[in-house]
């Protein structure tokens, strides 16, 4: 072929000619309508005849992509004499896509025998003596390469080709999903919609009847976040309670939070049930919707003489002895009085009211609390305490919550029971002789005390709302009525997995009660003294618990 067919596709001069013997002066790639070659101008730098000279090239494509790369590229008997060019003759084909090239010298043979290799390479298994080259290793060599490189461009075609087709297909069929998605999104919120504001018309209508399950509805059905997720959970609680479903109210005040009056209803909802029922260490009390008190179990010291009783909204049964809460807030007790803990007949303007093993606490509607019994350990010790919003007593000591969620305790603490003064973001508290546990705001639990059947445990406690301490047990109820327990069972005080819909619960000494939403009484444990009789009686609740706006 007559190099004047050829047309020049690039020209590269290497003016960096370092200190080999024979250094590359230009290389060239040249184009004809058959193929495409490099032509190399070469100069003998040095003082010795050069026979042969070996190249490695890398060939690259119109973007600098290595198309190829060329190793070992022979130029031999070219007896090129000391400052001679030469190569500038002969040609090497190249891949048909190739625009540029890189060309260094990778060995030269001298006539004298003598053999210089670039330090610099790295060679390859692949590099054959002179006597094993000719004309047609390096064309099937070349030919080989090109072949190879043209397939390789043809794959890459084809993957391209089908890269795309899979990248529309993708495209379609996502717009497709989006399509439908969309369509879904837009009849969900539509939905959501439509719901809430049925739901809101029935709560400002105050037809609460219709508004608390269609509340409900909308809570459970659709999603809701942050404010406007409380304010959904705070409307539903709020028309429960309005038609006096408790337990739901109960549940979805909780689950709102601390948000607007909600910590404030838990409370009312909580300490209202709570006064209801109560177990003490050998005998049992629970308040009927007449006002009347039912008293079973021990009555040594005639802790159990309440017939007489009348208006009563609340009891409290702790040692020996048993207090009522009368609907215009003063107390009656009956029992051992020892050290004066019965002596509360002119205490006025009282909420609540809880009892230890001699002495009897009371909670005042001004925040203030008051106390009288036995005060060996300091447990009535409590005149300067303000803000509370509930008390609870068992043993010879006394715990205290203040309105802000803080923990103050006073009295016997021989296994840290009273180990929880400046706890803080408390809902609600409850204590027994040797161990007190805190429920946070959060429906988690810190249980603090005597730990010997490790029911301090509190591993898988959550959402709880409220909680009874028995003597070396703990019984939990969560936000949706279930109940379960920590430490000794051995006479089926903690058998109580099975509770549902429960309000309230009370623990004694090695029995306990629970006051299920539909009024029955739930009774396991201990059953001395007939202080389970409690099992049998129905018909208890709150009629009408006031609201907190």
């Amino acid at each position: 072929m007559a190099e004047k067919t050829y047309k020049v596709v690039k020209r590269t001069e290497y003016e960096n000619r370092g200190k080999a013997p024979v250094y590359i002066d230009t290389s060239e790639i040249l184009r004809d309508s058959k193929k495409t070659v490099m032509k190399l101008k070469l100069y003998n730098n040095c003082g010795k005849t050069v026979k042969s000279v070996y190249f490695n090239a890398g060939c690259f494509d119109s973007e600098l992509n290595l198309c190829v790369q060329l190793r070992n590229i022979p130029y031999i008997n070219v007896d090129a004499k000391p400052n001679a060019v030469f190569g500038n003759s002969q040609t090497v084909e190249v891949p048909d896509i190739t625009c540029s090239v890189f060309v260094e010298v990778s060995k030269i043979l001298f006539d004298d025998g003598s053999i210089w290799i670039n330090s610099e390479q790295k060679l390859d298994n692949d590099i054959v003596t002179e006597d094993a080259l000719g004309e047609d290793w390096l064309r099937l060599r070349l030919t080989k390469a090109i072949k190879d490189t043209k397939e390789k461009t043809e794959l890459k075609k084809r993957m391209s080709a089908n890269k795309k087709l899979i990248i529309w297909a993708s495209v379609i069929v996502g717009c497709c999903i989006l399509a439908f998605v969309g369509m879904g999104v837009q009849k969900y919120f539509s939905a959501r919609q439509l719901c809430y504001k049925t739901a809101m018309n029935y709560y400002i209508n105050r037809d609460f009847q219709n508004a608390a399950p269609s509340l409900e509805k909308l809570e459970q059905e659709f999603v809701y976040f942050g404010t406007e997720k409380h304010e959904i959970d705070y409307s539903t609680a709020m028309a429960y309670m309005n038609i006096h479903e408790y337990q739901k109210a109960l549940k979805y005040f909780h689950k709102s939070g601390k948000y607007k009056q909600s910590v404030v209803n838990v409370r009312k909802i909580l300490n209202m049930y709570g006064r209801l029922i109560g177990a003490g260490y050998n005998h049992s009390a629970v308040v009927q919707k007449n006002g009347e008190v039912l008293s079973f179990g021990d009555n040594s010291y005639g802790q159990c003489e309440t017939k007489d009783w009348s208006g009563i909204i609340g009891v409290s049964v702790s040692g020996n002895h048993t207090v009522g809460l009368t609907y215009d807030g003063n107390l009656v007790a009956v029992g051992n009085n020892e050290y004066g803990q019965c002596d509360v007949s002119g205490w006025t303007d009282i909420i609540s009211v809880a009892t230890g093993e001699g002495h009897t606490v009371a909670l005042k509607a001004n925040g203030r609390v008051i106390a009288r019994g036995n005060n060996k350990y300091g447990q009535c010790d409590v005149q300067e305490w303000t803000d509370i919003v509930q008390i609870a007593v068992s043993g010879n000591h006394t715990i205290g919550l203040k309105n802000d969620g803080t923990v103050l305790a006073v009295g016997w603490n021989s296994h840290g029971q009273c180990d929880v003064a400046g706890q803080s973001d408390v809902a609600f508290i409850a204590t027994g002789e040797k161990n007190t546990v805190l429920v946070k705001y959060d429906g988690s639990v810190v249980a603090v005390g005597d730990n010997s059947y490790r029911q301090c445990d509190t591993s898988g406690v959550k959402n709880i709302v409220s909680a009874a301490v028995g003597s070396q047990y703990i019984v939990y109820v969560n936000a949706d009525g279930k109940t379960s327990s920590k430490g000794v069972n051995d006479k089926n005080q903690g058998s109580v997995s099975l509770w549902a819909n429960v309000m309230s619960v009370s623990c004694g000494n090695s029995h306990t009660l629970g006051l299920n939403y539909d009024g029955t009484i739930y009774a396991v444990g201990d059953d001395a003294d007939g202080k389970l009789k409690l099992s049998g009686v129905s018909g208890i609740g709150a009629e009408n618990i006031p609201i907190a706006e």
